[in-house]
């Protein structure tokens, strides 16, 4: 199954991977680690109750879209 995986991930990077198109395709590859990585941990987080993990997995994604945001708005308005 995991060759499989990494057999189409192959292909759609090898057929995708141009110049113009190589921050999109490293976007969409990263978003696709990162989401297997909260699927597993949670996974070993199953024990505890949902609503908690819930308010965690909302806490730590603002946390950290927080600087993304600040960034664009700057960069909106002109400033540096």
């Amino acid at each position: 199954m995991l060759i499989f995986g990494m057999l189409g991930i192959g292909i759609i990077v090898a057929s995708g991977w141009t110049e113009g198109e190589a921050s999109v395709m490293t976007i969409g590859l990263l978003s696709g680690f990162f989401y297997a990585g909260v699927v597993l941990c949670l996974r070993t987080l199953r024990a505890l109750p949902s609503h908690w993990l819930t308010f965690w997995n909302h806490a730590v994604s603002a946390l950290v879209l927080v600087p993304a945001i600040v960034g664009w708005r700057r960069r909106a308005s002109g400033s540096s």
